[in-house]
């Protein structure tokens, strides 16, 4: 989930810093909707891309999809990684991409 967090971010299309990021992806424009509507202040509910298939609706990847989002809003990429990485639970978004369709 912390992935798709992350990839989400990049499709806003721009870094932390504002500097433009290059989407090269012929479903450029959905994406960045998608994302947009992700980290809209106050956001709680957005559509998911037809991409993600059953995991747009499985409610543990949501979760952690949604606690990552909040991280990387809230502390920035750099810092919502640095807890990832350090396994500091009260900063790291919960939850593994669970088994879909295996």
């Amino acid at each position: 989930a912390l992935e798709t967090a992350l990839w989400c971010r990049y499709c806003l299309d721009t870094d932390e810093n504002g500097q433009e990021l290059l989407l090269e992806d012929e479903s450029a424009e959905i994406l960045k909707s998608w994302a947009v509507s992700v980290f809209a202040p106050g956001s709680e509910t957005y559509d998911w891309p037809d991409a993600f298939g059953q995991l747009a609706s499985d409610p543990e990847f949501i979760k952690a999809f949604d606690e990552a989002v909040r991280s990387i809003a809230t502390r920035g990429v750099s810092a919502t990684l640095t807890s990832y990485i350090d396994g500091n639970a009260e900063h790291t978004p919960a939850g593994q991409l669970p088994n879909v369709g295996t």
